[in-house]
């Protein structure tokens, strides 16, 4: 996990990343595509061609487009995250237990929380060595995104809002075989935060509130309480 804000993860890859394990997913539990009772082995399903060219089925997964809106103001900034850890007859701050006048308990920051939306759409290639299988992937993938993985997306921030089936075509790849392809678009809405872990958990650097950052390269990371916090 990155600890600056400055890096701000690529919402469409990440949303691809999903999408990807999602219809893994779907192929080795829910479908019986692939499954010892079909006669059509686990389709491939990754985001570039290999070596292995000729192991079918399989399916493509790229980005045509990804366009980012911020959530709120300040760069995507959401909101600061709280500890939440105390344990039983916990009295003072991890950290300070031992000092000459050991800090009081209380939820502290311990990250500051991005949110972004984005409208992503990808397109997904089917490849096969028949047609029949090339038309079964297709029903299965749009079976996935419609109906069966359509909670667990919505559960990780992702809205699915149209599935179109493509363009179909065959491409020889030598005088006895031929590639049987099929195009889909996905197009889905993606809510997804990020959490960047501030530079100290237990008050040693962190910064009374209207007080003047000490290190100016630093993130000014500000402790939202009053200036008693302040470490001795």
């Amino acid at each position: 996990m990155p600890t600056t804000p400055l890096y701000i993860e690529s919402l469409g890859q990440r949303t691809k990343e999903i999408i990807i394990e999602e219809l893994r997913y779907y192929f080795q539990v829910i479908s019986q595509f692939g499954t010892p009772q079909s006669t059509v082995k686990m389709p491939i399903i990754r985001e570039a061609y290999g070596v292995d060219l000729r192991n079918y089925p399989a399916v493509f997964v790229k980005i045509l487009s990804s366009r980012t809106t911020s959530l709120g103001i300040n760069k995507g900034f959401v909101q600061d995250v709280f500890s939440d850890d105390q344990e039983i007859y916990q009295q003072y701050l991890p950290g300070t237990e031992h000092k000459k006048k050991p800090k009081t308990y209380r939820p502290r920051v311990i990250a500051e929380r991005y949110g972004y939306l984005a409208d992503v759409t990808f397109q997904m290639q089917v490849w096969a060595d028949t047609t029949p299988v090339r038309n079964r992937m297709v029903d299965e993938i749009t079976a996935a995104f419609q109906r069966f993985q359509k909670e667990s997306l919505l559960i990780k921030g992702i809205i699915v809002e149209r599935i179109d089936e493509g363009e179909e075509s065959d491409f020889p790849l030598n005088d006895t075989t031929h590639i049987f392809v099929a195009n889909i678009t996905l197009a889905v809405n993606a809510e997804l935060y990020f959490d960047y872990p501030v530079t100290s958990i237990t008050g040693i650097n962190e910064i009374a509130k209207y007080a003047p950052n000490p290190n100016p390269d630093q993130p000014n990371y500000i402790w939202q309480g009053d200036s008693s916090y302040m470490v001795d």
